[in-house]
């Protein structure tokens, strides 16, 4: 249903999970997919997976929270595929859990680094290809529920995850660019603004990440900016 050929996503986090999904979902309608992740085994065997599928895909050794890792692997990326033409910044985790009055500063801080970090470092060089290129591109970042409802001993991962919302949400995709966050929920499909009171826990009105992802970077695409999508 889309047509992806001469698309080119870049998705960190891509070699397992939700990111291992969405590339799957471009690949399938003709995309390429630039991988970044820290395990060269799970780099491999998606790269292997990918490319059986018929997909132009390759991975590049990344720590999301290193921003030198970054920048060598979206030059490594440049590289092999000339340019990217959408973002997934869907690397994350839970980070440090535990009682709130007993995280450390620096608890917060590797928390912080591997879920907001992460993601202001991937969309800044993005950009900024796109501004050299003249050209647009699509930014899409993987949320969660937990930023909108909350988690218990979860304080670091629900405050992380509700700051990429505020980012994605902010002015900073006016004109060019087309930020969008993606909650990997099981929800009602719009997030934005909806009470915590609603969310439900079947899969019938959230679209399978590989088909949301296809979908979020496909030309026809309407214009989507500053809005949440709900995935299962």
């Amino acid at each position: 249903m889309f047509d992806l050929s001469d698309h080119v996503a870049l998705i960190t986090g891509g070699n397992g999970g939700l990111g291992l999904a969405m590339a799957r979902g471009i690949v399938k309608a003709g995309g390429s997919v630039a991988i970044w992740g820290r395990n060269a085994d799970k780099n491999a065997a998606a790269v292997a997976e990918l490319t059986a599928m018929g997909g132009t895909t390759a991975a590049f050794a990344c720590d999301v929270t290193d921003r030198a890792s970054c920048e060598t692997a979206f030059a490594g990326t440049l590289d092999r595929f000339g340019k990217i033409d959408s973002c997934f910044a869907n690397a994350g985790g839970s980070g440090v859990r535990g009682p709130f009055h007993r995280l450390t500063e620096q608890d917060w801080a590797t928390t912080n680094a591997l879920n907001v970090d992460s993601v202001i470092t991937s969309f800044q060089l993005a950009i900024t290809h796109w501004l050299e290129r003249k050209s647009g591109g699509k930014l899409i970042v993987t949320s969660s529920i937990a930023g909108l409802m909350g988690v218990p001993q979860s304080g670091g991962y629900c405050m992380t995850k509700a700051a990429v919302q505020g980012l994605i949400r902010s002015n900073m995709g006016v004109r060019a660019f087309r930020p969008t966050p993606s909650c990997p929920v099981l929800s009602k499909p719009k997030c934005r603004s909806t009470p915590p009171n609603i969310f439900r826990t079947d899969a019938s009105a959230a679209p399978h990440p590989a088909r949301l992802a296809s979908w979020r970077i496909w030309r026809g695409s309407p214009f989507i900016s500053r809005r949440a999508k709900a995935a299962s």
